[in-house]
């Protein structure tokens, strides 16, 4: 049910993308390939149930997870280093009580979403790592200690 939902808002953000979808002009907007990016986020996560049956290491499910991942990523990187204003506004929840909180300002908003940006960042550069260290080291050796 939600690989539906996910699929309707990434058809509906794409649309608004490419400019089939007509939307009101505002100053606010975020640009065309940021929508585009978030689009992309929401259909592949709309696939992301049918690859995981093909298993967690199967190309379908790392090519989902890569997507997400890096769209993500980028609009990340967008809200904290791309340019234009932004609007910011915060809270707190824990649990069923929540507190609504003032607008923390652009810069704050951006530092935070800098340093999320940062953190993925090194996420993606561990997990490339990892798959350069696997790829040079070649495929698995049967009868090498640690295989079952």
């Amino acid at each position: 049910m939600f690989a539906l939902a996910f699929l309707g808002a990434g058809l509906m953000l794409e649309a608004v993308a490419l400019g089939l979808l007509p939307t009101q002009p505002s100053a606010d907007e975020a640009p065309h390939a940021v929508l585009a990016l978030a689009g992309l986020a929401f259909l592949a996560g709309a696939c992301a149930p049918y690859a995981a049956q093909l298993g967690p290491n199967s190309l379908a499910a790392r090519t989902v997870g890569a997507v997400v991942f890096l769209s993500l990523s980028a609009i990340a990187h967008w809200i904290a280093f791309g340019p234009g204003t932004r609007h910011f506004s915060g809270g707190v929840a824990v649990g069923v009580l929540s507190v609504a909180g003032h607008a923390p300002g652009e810069t704050v908003g951006r530092i935070v979403f800098g340093l999320g940006a940062l953190l993925l960042d090194v996420a993606l550069l561990a997990v490339f790592r990892r798959w350069w260290r696997a790829r040079r080291a070649g495929p698995p050796q049967a009868g090498k200690a640690g295989d079952p």
